[in-house]
């Protein structure tokens, strides 16, 4: 249950929202705000991020107004629970970008600005974005790990949320698989969502694969995100994300 204060809390953080965010993206925060209450995750806090494919297949998804969609609706859910009220941005094709953070009064044509720093790529790796996420939050993997992470990293107040969006298949499978081993040992949860109508088995096995610490990762499928409910989408976007930070406190990569 939600304490008197914590409520009071919430209630506030949507009155400073309404003050400085334009209303379609005050509307989109309420939404998401009804699914995580309804979930137990109300006064949850995390960082948020989203990752996007801009390999040249993606050149429609962009142009018709769905990327941009979706980075709104990602706004929505890390209004309320991100850990300083923006979501940071990284985009793959062939390499990876870390393109900094967007907050709610920058969020208008982000999809265009994501273009404009890096242009489309002609091909699709997962492993240099998730390898250059990791590295964003301070997680260190492969040699870094083994010069610097001998001794046991401490359990992190909070945890990090990763939207890692994509229209189709990739081309680096092993690769993939252990960055997504690697960063099983770390609190970071991915959420793959497919769009645009794609061929997604190779995310379907990452969802499932073994062989992690703990599992890290789900997925869903969704054509044309902007033409679900808001509800509807918020809900699949945390499905699976409130067991994993149960399992991340109990496997003590999380302070209870």
């Amino acid at each position: 249950m939600v304490s008197a204060a914590k409520a009071e809390e919430g209630e506030s953080i949507m009155v400073d929202l309404e003050k400085k965010a334009p209303p379609a993206l005050v509307s989109l925060a309420k939404s998401a705000r009804v699914v995580l209450e309804k979930r137990g995750m109300s006064t949850h806090v995390a960082a948020v991020g989203l990752c996007l494919d801009i390999s040249g297949s993606m050149q429609n998804l962009f142009s018709g107004g769905v990327v941009q969609g979706l980075i709104e609706r990602v706004m929505g859910l890390g209004l309320n629970f991100d850990d300083n009220g923006a979501i940071d941005i990284f985009a793959f094709g062939v390499g990876a970008h870390d393109l900094g953070e967007f907050k709610a009064e920058s969020f208008k044509d982000a999809a265009g600005r994501v273009i404009q720093k890096t242009g489309f790529e002609p091909g699709t790796r997962y492993a240099p974005a998730i390898r250059t996420i990791l590295g964003h939050y301070g997680f260190k993997t492969g040699m870094l790990a083994g010069l610097f992470g001998s001794k046991k990293a401490e359990p992190r107040d909070q945890p990090v949320y990763m939207l890692f969006v994509t229209d189709g298949e990739n081309s680096d499978h092993e690769e993939a698989k252990k960055a997504i081993i690697d960063a099983s040992k770390f609190p970071i949860f991915f959420q793959f969502v497919g769009i645009g109508g794609g061929q997604f088995s190779f995310l379907r096995e990452l969802d499932t694969m073994d062989g992690r610490f703990i599992d890290n990762a789900n997925f869903f499928e969704v054509s044309d995100p902007t033409a679900v409910p808001e509800g509807q989408l918020y809900d699949q976007m945390v499905t699976e994300y409130p067991s994993w930070v149960d399992k991340a406190k109990e496997k003590n990569l999380l302070r209870r």
